[in-house]
């Protein structure tokens, strides 16, 4: 199971790389890299620079993975579950960044990024629910969570910490997903550090207020 889940992240990885070779001839002779917050390209690299920048995003989200997937549960409270959770979530962050590439690549051949901040922005909700999902769930570990000093050194403040963290997560994603698709840019952003406020802030602050009791 663990060697068909590194296979699929691999593929995954990949899959916005093999796209790409289907469509080099219609890229431009200079393929805008960088967008400012309007949209507007203000950086380019040339095909190949561009071809060049999309294989390492590649061979970054698969080292992603297999950096989450090393991220295993401390070993006093590893187990077969907990050690497959980490791979889970890796999993989960490689779908995440192909579809991030698969976005910038499309807005490299129509030359516009404002569509491409929009679709980025809409990409955050769905992150935050899969991510709360697993917090619920999630055991005390090396490399992913709320990481305070709190959490880590109390395995019921962690336990108490994630389960609110990932229930914030998934309603506030919930509740985000419909006025994300119709508010503009600062809107937007609005809504994402709202649902960051809530899903993370507040919960380092929860495990500050159990440490006290």
């Amino acid at each position: 199971m663990k060697a068909s889940r590194t296979l699929l992240a691999i593929v995954i990885s990949l899959l916005p790389l093999l796209y790409l070779n289907f469509i080099f001839p219609e890229l431009p002779d200079r393929v805008p890299i960088h967008f400012d917050y309007q949209g507007r390209a203000d950086n380019y690299a040339s095909k190949s620079g561009f071809y060049g920048l999309q294989f390492g995003m590649a061979a970054f989200s698969i080292g992603i993975f297999l950096l989450i997937k090393k991220g295993h549960t401390t070993k006093a409270t590893s187990t077969k579950y907990t050690q497959e959770t980490p791979e889970q979530l890796g999993l989960g962050s490689t779908v995440f960044l192909a579809a991030l590439n698969f976005i910038i690549i499309q807005a490299a051949i129509a030359q516009d990024g404002g569509k491409m901040i929009d679709y980025v922005l809409l990409l955050f909700p769905f992150l935050f629910l899969f991510l709360g999902n697993y917090f619920i769930r999630l055991k005390p570990n090396y490399f992913i969570g709320i990481r305070t000093p709190y959490t880590l050194m109390n395995e019921e403040i962690w336990r108490k910490t994630h389960r609110l963290a990932g229930r914030l997560l998934v309603v506030s994603s919930l509740v985000s997903i419909l006025p994300m698709l119709y508010v503009d840019f600062t809107g937007k952003m609005l809504i994402v550090g709202g649902m960051l406020a809530i899903g993370f802030i507040y919960p380092m602050f929860y495990s500050y207020q159990l440490s006290r009791k």
